[in-house]
């Protein structure tokens, strides 16, 4: 009875290794290529909103959108921060927060 059990148990194994042998193979063999542009759903999507057209929109299609309209650098003004007290917010870090505000 333990012999079939273990039979059983390795004739298992031994099917999975084979599949995933074959798998891996065929994944080297054939690698997948990328999607033509126009196939492409997220590319689409995200061509279609910059277009003004109505499309799902995704929460990280949104932060992609703000990533490029928002610029992120340095904004050419010194902050003095020491020891815990500074000087107070630049102007711009003002008007960045009022455009910013919803």
């Amino acid at each position: 009875m333990l012999q079939i059990f273990l039979v059983v148990i390795g004739a298992s194994i031994a099917v999975f290794f084979l599949q995933w042998v074959i798998v891996y193979a065929l994944q080297f063999i054939r690698p997948d290529s990328p999607l033509p542009a126009h196939k492409d759903p997220h590319l689409v999507r995200r061509l279609q909103m910059k277009a003004g057209k109505r499309t799902s929109v995704r929460f990280s299609d949104i932060r992609y959108l703000e990533r490029d309209r928002v610029p992120v650098g340095d904004y050419g003004f010194e902050y003095s921060y020491l020891e815990g007290d500074s000087t107070g917010f630049p102007d711009a870090w003002n008007d960045d927060l009022f455009i910013r505000k919803n």
